[in-house]
C-alpha cells in the first residue's frame, strides 16, 4: 500500500507539491521502525526527484537514531544520504558525507563502484566551489572515479576521470592513461547502442558527456533534444552541469564560429540553463514546436529601455539545415 502511494505520487506531482505529498503518506505511518529497506528506498528516491535533501537527510537521521533499525548503514541507504548532504551544502554537510562514505571506501574487501563515484563527486563539487584551485580536491575526485572505472568501467566513471584528467593539465597527445580510458569509454559506448534505441535519460546523459569529450557536434545536438525530450530530473542536469563546468574552464578555447557550433552553445546553454533558478535576463534561449512537430532553437530577446520596447525572435539554423547537402 505503502509503496503504491509513494508510486502514484511520483507520477502524479513534481517538486514542491511532491514532497508534500510524500510527508503526508510518511505521516499517515505509525513509525518510520516499521519500514522495510524497499520502503525507505522508494522514499529516498521520490524525495530526490522532488530535490528534497532535508527531507531525506531527516529520514535517515531519524533511523539511525533507532537503536533496533540497522536500516542506515545498508550502502544504498548510506549513498542517497551522502548525496542529499552534499547537494544541500550546509556547512559541515559535505564533511560528514565523507565521514559516512570514506570508511566503506577504504574497506579491503571493496564495495560497490557507485560508492567510489559519490566519493568522487563530493571532492568534485569541493573542487568547483574552490574556483578550480584546490588540487588535492582535484587529484581526490580522480583517484575515487578512476577506482570505480578501472572496478566496473562504466560512462559516468570514465568520463569523470577524462574530466579530472585533463583539469591537471592531460591532453589525448601526451597522456598514454587518457588515451587509455578513452579507448574503454569507447567499448562502453558501443555496447549501449545508438541513441535513437536509448529510452532512460541517464543513458542519453553519459552519451551526451562521451560526446562533448569526442567534440562530435552532430551527436552532442542530438543527444541534447532527447534528453530535453525525456525530461530528464534537475538533479541530473546539474550532474551534468557540473562535469561540463569543468570540462569547458580547461578545454582549449576554439577560434572557429558556425552554424553548427552555434547550434551545440545554444543546446548546452538551454540545458544548463534548465536547471538553474530563473533570472530574468533581456535575452534567452527558447524552443519553438513548429506545426511538423519539430523543436526549433530560437532566441527571445526582449528590449524594454525608454523609448524603445520591442520583443524579438530569431530562430537558429536546424542541424538539417546546416549539414553539406
Amino acid at each position: 500500500m505503502i509503496r503504491s502511494d509513494i508510486r502514484k505520487a511520483r507520477e502524479r506531482y513534481s517538486g514542491a507539491q511532491l514532497s508534500r505529498e510524500l510527508t503526508s503518506i510518511q505521516q499517515r505511518l505509525d513509525s518510520v521502525e516499521c519500514l522495510s529497506l524497499d520502503i525507505v528506498m522508494n522514499f529516498l528516491l521520490a524525495y530526490r526527484d522532488a530535490q528534497d535533501f532535508d527531507a531525506i537527510i531527516t529520514l535517515v537521521e531519524t533511523l539511525q537514531a533507532l537503536p533496533t533499525c540497522d536500516i542506515a548503514e545498508q550502502h544504498n541507504i548510506c549513498f542517497h544520504y551522502a548525496f542529499a548532504l552534499d547537494r544541500r551544502n550546509q556547512p559541515g554537510d559535505r564533511e560528514k558525507a565523507l565521514s559516512v562514505l570514506l570508511p566503506l571506501v577504504e574497506r579491503p574487501e571493496g564495495v560497490a563502484p557507485d560508492l567510489y563515484c559519490m566519493c568522487g563527486r563530493i571532492h568534485k563539487d569541493i573542487f568547483i566551489d574552490s574556483g578550480f584551485t584546490d588540487a588535492e580536491k582535484r587529484d581526490q575526485a580522480f583517484y575515487w572515479y578512476h577506482k570505480a572505472f578501472l572496478m566496473e568501467p562504466s560512462l559516468h566513471a570514465g568520463i569523470n576521470s577524462v574530466v579530472f584528467l585533463m583539469a591537471a593539465g592531460h591532453t589525448f597527445e601526451t597522456s598514454a592513461q587518457l588515451r587509455q580510458i578513452g579507448m574503454k569509454l569507447s567499448c562502453v559506448l558501443g555496447r549501449k547502442g545508438c541513441l535513437q534505441k536509448m529510452e532512460h535519460y541517464w543513458d542519453v546523459g553519459f552519451y551526451l558527456g562521451a560526446s562533448i569529450l569526442a567534440a562530435d557536434m552532430d551527436k552532442i545536438i542530438q543527444a541534447s533534444e532527447k534528453l530535453y525530450k525525456l525530461n530528464a530530473p534537475v538533479w541530473y542536469l546539474n550532474s551534468i552541469k557540473e562535469t561540463y563546468t569543468i570540462y569547458s574552464h580547461f578545454k582549449t578555447a576554439s577560434d572557429t564560429w558556425s552554424p553548427k557550433q552555434e547550434l551545440v552553445d545554444f543546446w548546452l546553454g538551454f540545458l544548463m540553463e534548465s536547471c538553474q533558478t530563473f533570472v530574468s535576463t533581456e535575452q534567452c534561449p527558447v524552443l519553438i514546436l513548429e506545426l511538423a512537430r519539430v523543436l526549433q532553437p530560437s532566441q527571445l530577446s526582449v528590449c524594454n529601455t525608454e523609448g524603445k520596447k520591442s520583443v524579438t525572435l530569431s530562430h537558429l539554423c536546424s542541424l538539417e539545415e546546416v549539414r553539406p547537402g
